[in-house]
């Protein structure tokens, strides 16, 4: 939880994410990517239980619903989540190193790694 930024994105962008928890069951979360000063990609997030499954759920201002991925592995510090109906990403993995969060986003043989520092 909390407020993140993105260490490892291309010159000229800043990349952030804010997590916040909702209650036992939901967390809302809220990514955003700055040119400059303007913004050039955002994204709403959830983390959700329900009839003990957890959901990831994301959706772009672009999108019309959120699309669904389903927990497929939780430990301490980190989980992994799929959807397999997708050509990219498929894979959204989450783990905490240390001080950092780390994140990939993956795909067929394509896979993108964030590195986060907290604020």
């Amino acid at each position: 939880m909390g407020k993140w930024q993105c260490t490892n994105e291309a010159a000229g962008k800043r990349t952030f994410e804010n997590w916040e928890k909702i209650n036992d069951s939901t967390y809302a979360g809220f990514a955003f990517t700055l040119q400059k000063d303007d913004t050039i990609n955002q994204e709403k997030m959830n983390i959700i239980k329900t009839d003990d499954n957890w959901k990831l759920r994301v959706k772009t201002p672009d999108e019309k619903d959120f699309i669904l991925f389903e927990m497929s592995t939780i430990n301490l510090g980190q989980f992994e989540c799929k959807n397999d109906s997708l050509p990219f990403p498929n894979r959204i993995k989450y783990w905490r190193d240390g001080e950092q969060l780390k994140a990939t986003v993956s795909g067929d043989s394509l896979q993108i790694p964030f590195e986060f520092k907290k604020l």
